[in-house]
C-alpha cells in the first residue's frame, strides 16, 4: 500500500544486527517485520533487546535515537497479544518521551477500561 515503508524480512535484518549489534534501530526494524508476520512474541523479544541498548534514546556510540518508536511498536505488539498492562506501560512511556506522539494516545484508547481509568 502507498505511503507504508517497505518492511524488511526479519532474517535480513538479523544479519545486519550480527554485523552491528549496538545499533538499536535494526532491532526495531526486525521487530516490525515479525509483527507483519503476526509473530508478536518474537517481535517483543527483539524490540526489547533494542530498547536495552538505548533505553533513554542514546546509543553506545553516542548517537541519539528515536527510542520512543521502539516503545510504541513494542506496545502495539503487546496490544495484539492482549497484554494490556504491558501495552499501557509502553504506550504511556512513549508519550512521556514525546507528548506529541499521537498514535500512542490513540492506541491507549484501544485498551479495555483505559478511558474510564483516565476519568477517575
Amino acid at each position: 500500500s502507498l505511503g507504508n515503508p517497505v518492511i524488511e524480512p526479519p532474517e535480513e535484518v538479523l544479519k545486519a544486527i550480527k554485523m552491528n549489534p549496538n545499533l538499536a534501530g535494526f532491532y526495531d526494524t526486525a521487530g516490525e517485520g515479525y509483527c507483519t508476520l503476526g509473530e508478536y512474541e518474537k517481535a517483543i523479544d527483539i524490540m526489547s533487546k533494542g530498547i536495552a541498548i538505548a533505553p533513554d534514546g542514546m546509543c553506545p556510540d553516542g548517537k541519539e535515537y528515536r527510542i520512543e518508536e521502539h516503545y510504541y511498536n513494542r506496545g502495539m505488539a503487546y496490544l495484539q497479544l492482549k497484554e494490556y498492562e504491558k501495552a499501557k506501560k509502553d504506550l504511556l512511556f512513549t508519550l512521556v518521551i514525546d507528548i506529541n506522539f499521537k498514535k500512542a494516545g490513540i492506541a491507549l484508547t484501544e485498551i479495555p477500561g483505559y478511558a474510564s481509568e483516565e476519568s477517575n
